[in-house]
Protein backbone atom coordinates (compact mmCIF):
# COMPACT_ATOMS: atom_id res chain seq x y z
CA UNK A 1 0.00 0.00 0.00
CA UNK A 2 2.92 2.98 0.14
CA UNK A 3 3.14 2.79 -3.37
CA UNK A 4 0.09 4.75 -2.99
CA UNK A 5 1.88 7.64 -0.70
CA UNK A 6 3.96 8.41 -3.54
CA UNK A 7 1.83 9.58 -6.49
CA UNK A 8 1.26 13.08 -6.86
CA UNK A 9 -1.08 15.19 -4.64
CA UNK A 10 -3.38 16.41 -7.32
CA UNK A 11 -3.83 12.12 -8.42
CA UNK A 12 -3.55 11.56 -5.02
CA UNK A 13 -6.89 13.81 -4.38
CA UNK A 14 -9.09 12.47 -7.25
CA UNK A 15 -8.13 8.82 -6.17
CA UNK A 16 -9.65 9.87 -2.29
CA UNK A 17 -12.64 11.69 -3.94
CA UNK A 18 -13.18 8.72 -6.09
CA UNK A 19 -12.90 6.14 -2.80
CA UNK A 20 -15.70 7.90 -1.29
CA UNK A 21 -18.07 7.42 -4.24
CA UNK A 22 -17.30 3.99 -4.10
CA UNK A 23 -18.26 3.82 -0.70
CA UNK A 24 -21.47 5.50 -1.43
CA UNK A 25 -22.12 3.05 -4.15
CA UNK A 26 -20.63 0.23 -1.97
CA UNK A 27 -23.29 0.96 0.94
CA UNK A 28 -25.95 1.27 -1.25
CA UNK A 29 -25.31 -2.08 -2.69
CA UNK A 30 -25.11 -4.42 0.45
CA UNK A 31 -28.33 -2.20 1.58
CA UNK A 32 -30.10 -3.14 -1.63
CA UNK A 33 -29.06 -6.69 -0.99
CA UNK A 34 -29.58 -7.29 2.48
CA UNK A 35 -32.52 -4.81 4.17
CA UNK A 36 -30.77 -5.35 7.77
CA UNK A 37 -27.61 -3.61 6.72
CA UNK A 38 -27.16 -0.35 7.84
CA UNK A 39 -24.24 2.35 7.79
CA UNK A 40 -23.46 0.81 11.44
CA UNK A 41 -23.25 -2.45 9.45
CA UNK A 42 -20.61 -0.86 6.83
CA UNK A 43 -18.74 0.98 9.39
CA UNK A 44 -17.91 -2.19 11.30
CA UNK A 45 -16.90 -3.78 8.30
CA UNK A 46 -14.41 -0.89 7.60
CA UNK A 47 -13.15 -0.58 11.29
CA UNK A 48 -14.72 2.93 11.52
CA UNK A 49 -17.18 4.99 13.97
CA UNK A 50 -20.60 5.05 12.28
CA UNK A 51 -20.09 8.82 12.71
CA UNK A 52 -16.76 9.43 10.92
CA UNK A 53 -17.99 6.74 7.98
CA UNK A 54 -21.47 9.32 7.61
CA UNK A 55 -18.97 12.35 7.52
CA UNK A 56 -16.72 10.64 4.69
CA UNK A 57 -20.16 9.57 2.92
CA UNK A 58 -21.71 13.26 2.83
CA UNK A 59 -18.08 15.20 2.15
CA UNK A 60 -18.15 16.51 5.46
CA UNK A 61 -14.66 15.08 6.30
CA UNK A 62 -12.01 14.05 3.82
CA UNK A 63 -10.60 10.60 3.66
CA UNK A 64 -7.03 10.70 5.20
CA UNK A 65 -4.70 8.21 3.64
CA UNK A 66 -4.10 6.40 6.60
CA UNK A 67 -8.07 5.71 6.28
CA UNK A 68 -7.78 4.85 2.55
CA UNK A 69 -5.49 2.50 2.94
CA UNK A 70 -7.34 0.77 6.06
CA UNK A 71 -10.62 1.10 4.03
CA UNK A 72 -9.02 -0.60 0.59
CA UNK A 73 -7.33 -3.55 3.00
CA UNK A 74 -10.73 -4.30 4.86
CA UNK A 75 -12.45 -4.23 1.37
CA UNK A 76 -9.84 -5.88 -0.31
CA UNK A 77 -8.59 -3.45 -3.00
CA UNK A 78 -5.43 -3.58 -3.93
CA UNK A 79 -3.09 -0.06 -4.86
CA UNK A 80 -4.17 -0.73 -8.40
CA UNK A 81 -7.68 -0.47 -7.59
CA UNK A 82 -7.60 2.95 -5.58
CA UNK A 83 -5.32 4.49 -8.42
CA UNK A 84 -8.47 3.38 -11.17
CA UNK A 85 -10.48 5.44 -8.85
CA UNK A 86 -8.59 8.45 -9.98
CA UNK A 87 -10.82 8.43 -12.94
CA UNK A 88 -13.66 8.52 -11.26
CA UNK A 89 -13.14 11.67 -9.47
CA UNK A 90 -15.60 13.45 -11.05
CA UNK A 91 -18.00 10.92 -10.50
CA UNK A 92 -18.99 8.61 -13.79
CA UNK A 93 -22.04 6.64 -14.21
CA UNK A 94 -21.35 4.91 -17.42
CA UNK A 95 -20.17 6.86 -20.29
CA UNK A 96 -21.44 10.18 -18.01
CA UNK A 97 -19.38 12.47 -16.39
CA UNK A 98 -20.53 14.95 -13.61
CA UNK A 99 -18.54 18.14 -13.67
CA UNK A 100 -18.51 19.47 -10.25
CA UNK A 101 -19.48 23.07 -9.52
CA UNK A 102 -17.26 24.91 -7.36
CA UNK A 103 -19.12 27.36 -4.67
CA UNK A 104 -18.18 30.47 -6.79
CA UNK A 105 -19.12 29.07 -9.95
CA UNK A 106 -22.54 28.31 -7.78
CA UNK A 107 -22.63 31.65 -7.22
CA UNK A 108 -22.75 32.99 -10.50
CA UNK A 109 -24.80 30.26 -11.98
CA UNK A 110 -27.23 31.02 -8.85
CA UNK A 111 -30.81 30.74 -11.66
CA UNK A 112 -32.26 27.79 -12.55
CA UNK A 113 -31.82 29.00 -16.38
CA UNK A 114 -28.09 28.42 -16.58
CA UNK A 115 -28.40 24.72 -16.35
CA UNK A 116 -31.20 24.67 -18.27
CA UNK A 117 -29.19 26.32 -20.85
CA UNK A 118 -26.50 23.84 -20.35
CA UNK A 119 -28.72 21.15 -21.20
CA UNK A 120 -29.84 22.54 -24.12
CA UNK A 121 -26.83 22.22 -25.63
CA UNK A 122 -27.28 18.26 -26.15
CA UNK A 123 -30.44 19.06 -28.00
CA UNK A 124 -29.25 18.70 -31.86
CA UNK A 125 -31.83 21.49 -33.16
CA UNK A 126 -30.31 24.38 -30.43
CA UNK A 127 -28.74 27.56 -31.55
CA UNK A 128 -26.98 29.73 -29.97
CA UNK A 129 -29.54 32.43 -30.16
CA UNK A 130 -31.00 34.40 -26.96
CA UNK A 131 -34.32 34.79 -28.62
CA UNK A 132 -34.75 31.19 -29.37
CA UNK A 133 -33.07 30.28 -25.77
CA UNK A 134 -35.54 32.79 -24.13
CA UNK A 135 -38.77 31.08 -26.49
CA UNK A 136 -37.60 28.08 -25.41
CA UNK A 137 -37.01 28.48 -21.55
CA UNK A 138 -39.70 31.10 -20.86
CA UNK A 139 -37.11 33.89 -19.98
CA UNK A 140 -36.31 37.51 -21.20
CA UNK A 141 -33.93 37.14 -24.10
CA UNK A 142 -31.31 39.34 -21.90
CA UNK A 143 -31.64 37.22 -19.16
CA UNK A 144 -30.35 34.32 -22.01
CA UNK A 145 -27.86 36.56 -23.45
CA UNK A 146 -26.11 37.39 -20.24
CA UNK A 147 -26.45 33.58 -19.23
CA UNK A 148 -24.81 32.60 -22.36
CA UNK A 149 -21.95 35.46 -21.97
CA UNK A 150 -20.98 34.46 -18.28
CA UNK A 151 -21.18 30.36 -18.78
CA UNK A 152 -18.46 31.10 -22.13
CA UNK A 153 -16.19 33.12 -19.59
CA UNK A 154 -16.39 29.73 -17.24
CA UNK A 155 -15.52 27.97 -20.01
CA UNK A 156 -18.28 25.91 -19.39
CA UNK A 157 -19.66 26.07 -23.19
CA UNK A 158 -18.47 27.12 -26.60
CA UNK A 159 -20.36 28.27 -29.88
CA UNK A 160 -19.66 26.52 -32.98
CA UNK A 161 -21.66 26.79 -36.36
CA UNK A 162 -24.25 28.75 -34.84
CA UNK A 163 -24.86 25.84 -32.46
CA UNK A 164 -24.34 25.71 -27.78
CA UNK A 165 -21.37 23.01 -27.17
CA UNK A 166 -20.47 21.69 -23.94
CA UNK A 167 -17.37 22.47 -23.25
CA UNK A 168 -16.45 19.99 -20.57
CA UNK A 169 -17.79 17.30 -18.35
CA UNK A 170 -21.72 16.09 -19.48
CA UNK A 171 -23.73 17.24 -16.56
CA UNK A 172 -23.58 20.04 -14.05
CA UNK A 173 -23.79 19.26 -10.72
CA UNK A 174 -24.36 21.28 -7.59
CA UNK A 175 -25.83 18.98 -5.00
CA UNK A 176 -22.20 17.40 -4.60
CA UNK A 177 -22.00 20.14 -1.17
CA UNK A 178 -23.24 19.25 1.88
CA UNK A 179 -23.06 22.72 2.91
CA UNK A 180 -26.84 24.68 2.65
CA UNK A 181 -25.32 27.98 0.89
CA UNK A 182 -27.84 30.83 0.18
CA UNK A 183 -27.13 30.27 -3.59
CA UNK A 184 -28.25 26.71 -2.97
CA UNK A 185 -31.48 27.44 -1.36
CA UNK A 186 -32.42 29.78 -4.11
CA UNK A 187 -31.84 27.83 -7.07
CA UNK A 188 -33.88 24.75 -5.58
CA UNK A 189 -36.38 27.28 -4.53
CA UNK A 190 -36.63 28.35 -8.07
CA UNK A 191 -36.74 24.65 -9.21
CA UNK A 192 -39.30 23.75 -6.99
CA UNK A 193 -41.09 26.32 -7.84
CA UNK A 194 -41.01 25.85 -11.91
CA UNK A 195 -42.25 22.36 -10.34
CA UNK A 196 -45.43 24.13 -8.68
CA UNK A 197 -46.30 25.99 -11.80
CA UNK A 198 -46.21 22.78 -14.09
CA UNK A 199 -49.06 20.92 -11.95
CA UNK A 200 -51.08 24.04 -13.40
CA UNK A 201 -49.47 24.44 -16.60
CA UNK A 202 -48.03 21.34 -18.17
CA UNK A 203 -50.57 18.36 -19.45
CA UNK A 204 -50.42 15.68 -17.26
CA UNK A 205 -48.50 13.75 -20.02
CA UNK A 206 -45.74 15.63 -20.20
CA UNK A 207 -45.06 15.48 -16.68
CA UNK A 208 -45.15 13.14 -13.16
CA UNK A 209 -45.67 14.64 -9.50
CA UNK A 210 -46.34 11.62 -7.22
CA UNK A 211 -45.24 11.90 -3.40
CA UNK A 212 -45.40 9.28 -0.18
CA UNK A 213 -46.02 10.30 3.16
CA UNK A 214 -44.10 7.39 5.96
CA UNK A 215 -42.92 7.10 9.12
CA UNK A 216 -39.75 6.03 9.55
CA UNK A 217 -36.70 5.83 11.48
CA UNK A 218 -34.55 9.18 11.20
CA UNK A 219 -31.54 7.65 11.59
CA UNK A 220 -31.88 5.97 8.28
CA UNK A 221 -31.96 9.37 6.98
CA UNK A 222 -27.90 9.44 5.23
CA UNK A 223 -28.49 6.23 3.74
CA UNK A 224 -32.17 7.19 2.20
CA UNK A 225 -30.01 10.14 0.66
CA UNK A 226 -27.74 7.55 -0.96
CA UNK A 227 -30.60 6.29 -2.40
CA UNK A 228 -32.10 8.81 -3.50
CA UNK A 229 -28.90 9.70 -5.43
CA UNK A 230 -28.17 6.49 -7.09
CA UNK A 231 -32.15 6.40 -8.13
CA UNK A 232 -31.25 9.67 -9.71
CA UNK A 233 -28.42 9.42 -11.76
CA UNK A 234 -29.80 5.87 -13.15
CA UNK A 235 -32.80 7.45 -14.00
CA UNK A 236 -31.01 10.58 -15.89
CA UNK A 237 -28.83 7.89 -17.77
CA UNK A 238 -32.35 6.18 -18.70
CA UNK A 239 -33.60 8.98 -20.13
CA UNK A 240 -30.52 10.70 -21.64
CA UNK A 241 -29.48 7.33 -23.57
CA UNK A 242 -30.47 7.55 -27.41
CA UNK A 243 -30.31 9.86 -30.28
CA UNK A 244 -33.12 11.37 -30.21
CA UNK A 245 -33.74 13.54 -27.00
CA UNK A 246 -35.66 16.47 -27.91
CA UNK A 247 -36.85 18.32 -24.66
CA UNK A 248 -34.78 19.44 -21.17
CA UNK A 249 -36.72 17.93 -18.24
CA UNK A 250 -35.86 18.66 -14.11
CA UNK A 251 -36.56 15.96 -11.76
CA UNK A 252 -36.75 17.59 -8.15
CA UNK A 253 -37.06 15.32 -4.78
CA UNK A 254 -37.73 16.83 -1.66
CA UNK A 255 -37.46 14.36 1.75
CA UNK A 256 -38.55 16.35 4.50
CA UNK A 257 -40.10 15.75 8.26
CA UNK A 258 -43.92 16.73 8.50
CA UNK A 259 -43.37 16.20 12.52
CA UNK A 260 -40.96 18.41 13.25
CA UNK A 261 -41.51 19.21 16.47
CA UNK A 262 -41.17 15.70 17.63
CA UNK A 263 -37.90 15.04 15.59
CA UNK A 264 -35.97 18.58 17.26
CA UNK A 265 -37.03 16.83 20.22
CA UNK A 266 -35.43 13.56 19.64
CA UNK A 267 -32.12 15.36 18.27
CA UNK A 268 -32.27 17.85 20.85
CA UNK A 269 -32.83 14.95 23.58
CA UNK A 270 -29.32 12.93 21.91
CA UNK A 271 -27.63 16.18 22.37
CA UNK A 272 -28.48 16.86 26.12
CA UNK A 273 -27.45 13.22 26.77
CA UNK A 274 -23.97 13.61 25.23
CA UNK A 275 -23.39 16.27 27.16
Amino acid sequence: MKAYINISPHIREGILEGLREYLQNELVKRCKKNSAYSLRSFARTLNLSHSALSEILNGKRKISEKNAIRIASQLGLSVQDLQAMQKHSHFSLGHIQFLHLSPEQQFEMSDWYYYAIWELCSLKNNKADKNWIAKALGIHPQQAQEAINRMLHLNLIHIKNGKLNKSKAELLDYTNSQQTTGTRKKLQKQFFEKALSAIDEIPYEQRHHSGMTMAIDAAKLNEAKELIKDFRRKLMKFLESGANNNSVYHLSVGLFPLSTDIIENKFKNKKEKKI
